[in-house]
C-alpha cells in the first residue's frame, strides 16, 4: 500500500511543482503594468507607420513627377549646352504691361464723384470711398488721376482710398489756409 501511495504522491508533488511553475510565470502588478506600456507604445508607432504609408503619394504620380523632372532637367541642360531652340540664353521675363488708359467713361464718371465729394465732409470721406457697390478700384483709379494722383497698380483698394482722402483734406485745408489769409 504505501508503494501505491508514493506514486500517487510523487505525481502530487509533480502537479503541485507545475502549478507553482505556472504560477511564477503570471506577471506581478508592476510588471502587467510595464507590459500594457509597452503595448501602448508599439500601438502608437504602428498607427504612426499607418498614416506616413497613407502619406506616400500614388506610384503614378510619383513617375509623372520623376517624367516632368527629367523633361525640366533635359530642358536645363539644353540650354546650357547651347541647344535652346532659339540660341538665346537668357531666361525670359514676364513683362510689366502697366495700367491701361483710363476709358471716357470711367474719366466721365471720375468727374461725377469729384464733384460729389467737394460737399461730403472729411470725416466721412473714407467711407464713401469705401462702398464697395459704388467704387470699384478701377473707378477709385481714375478718381485718384482727378487729384493729380498716379493711378499705379500697385496700390490696393485701402491704399487708394487713403491717398485720395489725404489729398481731399489737404486740398481743403489748404483752400481754408488761403481764402483765410484773404479775410485778414
Amino acid at each position: 500500500m504505501t508503494s501505491k501511495q508514493k506514486p500517487a504522491q510523487s505525481e502530487m508533488t509533480t502537479a503541485v511543482n507545475n502549478i507553482h511553475a505556472i504560477l511564477d510565470l503570471v506577471p506581478s502588478s508592476k510588471e502587467r503594468a510595464q507590459i500594457r506600456k509597452s503595448l501602448d507604445s508599439i500601438s502608437d508607432m504602428v498607427e504612426r507607420v499607418r498614416v506616413s504609408l497613407d502619406a506616400l503619394p500614388d506610384p503614378r504620380r510619383v513617375n509623372a513627377a520623376i517624367r516632368k523632372l527629367e523633361g525640366l532637367s533635359k530642358a536645363t541642360n539644353d540650354r546650357d549646352n547651347g541647344l535652346s531652340p532659339n540660341g538665346n540664353h537668357k531666361v525670359a521675363k514676364k513683362t510689366y504691361k502697366g495700367n491701361a488708359p483710363l476709358t471716357r467713361e470711367e474719366s466721365d464718371f471720375a468727374d461725377v464723384q469729384v464733384a460729389e465729394l467737394k460737399k461730403i465732409p472729411s470725416d466721412e470721406l473714407r467711407n464713401f470711398l469705401d462702398n464697395r457697390e459704388r467704387f470699384s478700384v478701377r473707378q477709385l483709379r481714375a478718381v485718384a488721376s482727378k487729384y493729380g494722383l498716379p493711378p499705379s497698380a500697385k496700390y490696393n483698394r485701402e491704399a487708394l482710398i487713403n491717398h485720395i482722402a489725404v489729398k481731399i483734406s489737404n486740398l481743403r485745408g489748404y483752400h481754408n489756409l488761403l481764402t483765410g489769409a484773404h479775410r485778414s
